[in-house]
């Protein structure tokens, strides 16, 4: 007995750290372009808990079930030098602990607090600030011959409207530009064909945007889709103008970059938080094993977490 005691410690121990590390956020996130930034990752145990089926538990949810917590904290590699160094933290609400559905399988919550984690750290590396030409092309007028964001304030994530729903806000948006006033004249009057007088015009406009967004799953459950409003709500302030008589027709041209730019700045920092799988294979030293993730997923945002949850099956 005490052996089979030996073995069980030896043996059953570390793998079951294994399988529940599985559940950790990576120790490390890249965001491609045109973010192009590595974030790391700092994970540790905050709960676990396993309840049987006898209803002892408080928590419907856990009835028959167990559940993996983490802390984690976003680091930056370093701090953008548009960034401040003087400047604070991310944003932190904190929150109640997560309630589930009773009747899914599986689920994992992600605490808006660490979508805003990932944002503060993505922002701090300088990551957001972007040339507008480089990243919208033939998308922007053609009369815009320079233009780049300075993003001056890290975005939050918000409640939305509905179970799916999700709002961003993304404040103090400097945007510098240089534009041909000529050729935006004479596309506003349709006279684009024309013979137009080239009048250069550098311009500054500060921008803040609210933008609605749903939230889904991408098609094997593995990771959060966000699918953006093609219409933000904007206030975009024209700061330096040379040409002052324009002033309005330059805040339409700031504004229509912004449903190109919010996908950019925010979409792969959103949906960066992978939805784990046990990699069954390793554990038992299978190679041919499918992982067991979540199958038949639905996604629901409260005023705290983005829930994604459904059936544990193997991922084929």
């Amino acid at each position: 007995e005490a052996i089979l005691q030996d073995k069980v410690r030896g043996e059953i121990a570390p793998m079951l750290e294994e399988a529940l590390a599985n559940f950790a956020p990576a120790p490390s996130i890249a965001l491609p372009a045109p973010l192009g930034v590595e974030l790391s990752a700092a994970a540790q145990f905050s709960q676990i808990e396993f309840c049987g089926a006898n209803g002892s538990c408080g928590d419907e949810a856990l009835e028959d079930a167990g559940i993996v917590a983490f802390d984690a904290q976003m680091v930056p590699a370093e701090r953008g030098e548009n960034v401040p160094a003087d400047v604070r933290g991310p944003i932190f609400r904190g929150s109640e602990f997560p309630q589930f559905n009773a009747d899914a399988g599986f689920g994992v919550a992600i605490s808006d607090d660490f979508i805003n984690q990932m944002f503060w750290a993505a922002w701090y590396s300088g990551a957001m600030d972007m040339d507008v030409v480089e990243q919208m092309g033939e998308a922007l007028p053609a009369a815009v011959e320079e233009a780049s964001v300075n993003v001056m304030s890290p975005p939050v994530v918000m409640p939305g409207t509905g179970a799916t729903g999700v709002m961003f806000g993304l404040g103090n948006v400097r945007v510098t530009a240089r534009v041909d006033a000529g050729a935006l004249m004479a596309g506003m009057s349709g006279a684009a064909g024309e013979d137009v007088p080239y009048i250069p015009m550098d311009i500054e406009a500060t921008v803040s945007t609210r933008v609605d967004a749903t939230l889904s799953l991408a098609a094997d459950g593995s990771k959060l889709v966000v699918n953006f409003d093609s219409q933000p709500e904007a206030f975009v302030e024209v700061s330096r103008v040379d040409n002052s008589p324009l002033a309005s027709e330059l805040g339409a041209l700031v504004s229509g970059m912004l449903p190109h730019l919010i996908p950019a700045l925010l979409a792969d920092v959103a949906t960066a938080v992978e939805i784990p799988a046990v990699d069954v294979g390793s554990l038992v030293g299978a190679t041919d094993a499918a992982p067991i993730g979540l199958e038949n997923g639905q996604v629901r945002h409260t005023s705290d977490y983005i829930f994604a949850e459904g059936d544990f099956n193997p991922r084929l």
